[in-house]
């Protein structure tokens, strides 16, 4: 048995190890770019690409789960509306204790392995290749330089800032520049549909 779990993981470390040379050779036509850029946009692909199979991408059991809790909560619904109130509730409690919980906390563990799935997991495999690639040998390796934001080997700012802290800075930049897009869109749209005075 342990001799099988070995054999898994060291093909597991071995996939690993592709993938991460696979990226290694894709990034080194992008060395023009500079680290900060590459960073940034490897952040940006991953969370478009964790959000784009968030949105489409669904297993089964989750859509099975979703028409389950959909059908108790309607029922539930109607049981409030009841024209008498009392035994309404009453109804409306023994759904609760019967089937609807239980149908909310699997459709939360699923869509909650779907989160972990679709999001976190691509997260922290970004983190995990930008910290590997990204330290200051690497950085000197590729670029010349042992840190980020440096024009010819002195520093921009009045502090190193590592790579990881820029992977951080760079999620949150990625993840406020969706809302401001989907503003701007809007915005114009609305202008667009706005009939001319004359």
């Amino acid at each position: 048995m342990n001799e099988m779990l070995d054999n898994v993981w060291f093909g597991i470390e071995a996939a690993i190890q592709n993938i991460a040379e696979f990226m290694d050779a894709l990034l080194l036509t992008l060395q023009f770019l500079g680290p900060e850029l590459i960073i940034f946009f490897l952040v940006l692909l991953c969370i478009t690409l964790s959000q784009f199979f968030k949105k489409h991408f669904n297993t089964r059991r989750y859509a099975l789960l979703k028409e389950n809790f959909d059908h108790w909560f309607e029922l539930r619904q109607e049981a409030m509306n009841h024209a008498e109130t009392k035994k309404g509730r009453a109804i409306a409690k023994n759904i609760d204790q019967a089937e609807l919980n239980r149908a909310y906390y699997d459709l939360f563990f699923e869509g909650l392995l779907k989160s972990l799935i679709t999001t976190w997991l691509p997260l922290l495999c970004t983190l995990a290749y930008v910290n590997r690639t990204f330290t200051p040998g690497g950085l000197m390796q590729w670029f010349g330089r042992p840190g980020l934001f440096m024009i010819n080997g002195h520093p921009i700012l009045p502090w190193d800032l590592p790579s990881i802290f820029w992977f951080f800075i760079s999620l949150l930049l990625v993840y406020a520049l969706f809302p401001a897009m989907a503003w701007m869109q809007k915005t114009i749209r609305n202008r667009a549909l706005r009939p001319m005075s004359p």
